[in-house]
């Protein structure tokens, strides 16, 4: 079952297209990153339970994601062989990553 993959998915998808609205203040900006990094987290550790219990990771899904989101990676890492938890550093981290231009 990828329900809750793909509902993070589409949950972060959400929260990026929101984050580039012109009229919202630098907080709001802010908080919406937040959230972003939670989605995040929150479907790395589904991927991380799935394969505990002897599932297979939801390919498809991490491949759009990254293809979306390359910073899906460093919070896979920071989760498994960091402290577990969210900082609000790795949330400064995505909203620089986020304000970057693109080439």
């Amino acid at each position: 079952d990828n329900r809750v993959a793909q509902e993070r998915l589409n949950t972060f998808r959400q929260l990026s297209l929101l984050r580039k609205l012109p009229m919202l203040t630098e907080e709001e900006q802010h908080l919406l990153g937040l959230r972003r990094e939670v989605a995040r987290e929150q479907f790395v550790w589904n991927q991380f339970i799935r394969r505990k219990r002897g599932r297979t990771l939801s390919l498809g899904i991490v491949l759009k994601w990254l293809v979306m989101d390359p910073m899906l990676l460093r919070t896979a890492f920071r989760l498994k062989f960091g402290s577990g938890q969210a900082t609000e550093l790795s949330a400064e981290a995505d909203a620089d990553q986020s304000a970057a231009p693109k080439s």
